[in-house]
């Protein structure tokens, strides 16, 4: 499947195409929250998996969604999105598998960069990745994250000149390490959507209890 290009203007007013996949991490298992996060639904009905493919789709993305095979109930959900689905066979071993099987995927469609988001972080909208894009945009060779709550982290895009540090990632902490170091020279883009998510029982109160039916 080949991502979805991007018309922008080059410095000298010609059309240049630019391919991004947004990468949606959805494979986790969410052991502290007891139930799969992909699924929970926000009080309007959609889950948090819909709302994270229908903001990345809104910034003209062709949107990836990373599931577990053992998970057929994600499996499931994800296929109805629309999304192009990715098995990841080893998502217990930690984020860093879903990045990993991710970025191969995006090697395979000749994408341009990878934004990688977070199936959590429900309050980020589709105005939010298109400022990150904009910012990659503007300097394709460096790594542009979101800034929040006195860090940085996802949502995060990278370029194809990131892919191989992608691939070469292990463990849960992702590319965290990375985008947090001062001497990779990663852009910043302040974003406090970014910084809700779900994590704990108790996270979920800012949706209201019926949302957690799923």
């Amino acid at each position: 499947m080949a991502a979805r290009p991007h018309r922008r203007r080059a410095a000298g007013g010609g059309i240049v195409l630019s391919a991004v996949v947004a990468l949606i991490l959805a494979a986790g298992a969410s052991h502290r929250l007891g139930r799969p996060k992909a699924l929970i639904r926000l009080p309007g009905g959609d889950t948090l998996l819909t709302r994270a493919v229908q903001a990345a789709r809104g910034a003209g993305t062709t949107v990836f969604v990373t599931v577990s095979p053992g998970r057929a109930d994600v499996v499931a959900a994800a296929g109805e999105t629309g999304a192009t689905l990715v098995e990841v066979p080893d998502a217990d071993s930690g984020m860093s598998a879903s990045l990993r099987a991710g970025v191969s995927a995006a090697q395979a469609c000749a994408a341009d960069a990878l934004l990688v988001l977070l199936v959590d972080q429900w309050r980020v909208e589709t105005a939010d990745l298109l400022r990150l894009l904009a910012a990659w945009r503007e300097d394709t060779s460096r790594v542009v994250a979101a800034a929040y709550a006195g860090t940085v982290g996802a949502p995060a895009v990278f370029g194809r000149a990131h892919f191989g540090l992608l691939a070469t990632l292990h463990g849960d902490a992702g590319a965290r390490d990375y985008l947090r170091d001062p001497a990779n020279g990663v852009r910043t883009v302040d974003l406090p959507p970014a910084a809700v998510d779900l994590d704990l029982i108790d996270d979920t109160a800012a949706l209201q209890d019926r949302s957690l039916g799923v």
